[in-house]
């Protein structure tokens, strides 16, 4: 490949307002940890740009000179899956913080117990009987399957042949209905009360 030729990147809106994390915070008062409310808060703050950079994200790639005005292009398939799977796990991850402290405050789990996974609240929860977000088990556990795929060989296992477009393209189409799945999670975890 020439030295010449270059992939460009840029964003078709070059300004993110970020939320501010008091905003957040207000959504959050059912949790009454500060420092797990904190957290929660910058996790979803950088969620919000994790969704600004998918929807945002434009290239072009060329021989120089390339304008920067033919930085348009959407960024393909397999980076777009890369960037929805990371949505996912940070998703994931509030989720898990939501859930255990609400499993802490219940008393369905020790304060003690440090290695508390997100398959084992799922479990914890369901043994429990909690009506609380019994509606969201199914998207609970395609999100504690999705945590112990994030592996690049493991993904190899569900490539179709040598179409590689194709794979990324149904990759990024079942990953956003999980995302969207895991969102609506998060909305409904702020409002359980314990």
């Amino acid at each position: 490949m020439s030295d010449n030729y270059v992939t460009i990147w840029g964003f078709s809106n070059p300004t993110f307002n970020a939320p501010p994390i008091r905003a957040i915070k207000e959504q959050w008062s059912n949790i009454k940890n500060d420092n797990i409310v904190n957290i929660m808060c910058s996790e979803e703050q950088y969620l919000e740009f994790q969704k600004f950079i998918i929807s945002n994200l434009v290239t072009a790639s060329g021989k120089l000179p390339i304008s920067e005005k033919n930085v348009s292009k959407p960024v393909g398939f397999s980076i777009r899956a890369g960037m929805v799977k990371s949505m996912i796990l940070t998703a994931a991850t509030i989720i898990e913080a939501g859930l255990r402290y609400h499993a802490h405050a219940r008393g369905y789990v020790s304060e003690k117990e440090k290695s508390v996974t997100l398959g084992r609240l799922r479990d914890i929860w369901k043994s429990k009987g909690s009506t609380d977000i019994s509606h969201l088990y199914d998207t609970l556990d395609v999100l504690t399957d999705r945590r112990n795929t994030i592996h690049a060989y493991k993904a190899e296992e569900f490539r179709l042949g040598n179409d590689y477009e194709r794979y990324w393209k149904g990759i990024v189409i079942e990953e956003n209905l999980i995302f969207n799945k895991a969102e609506l999670m998060i909305a409904e975890i702020k409002k359980i009360k314990s």
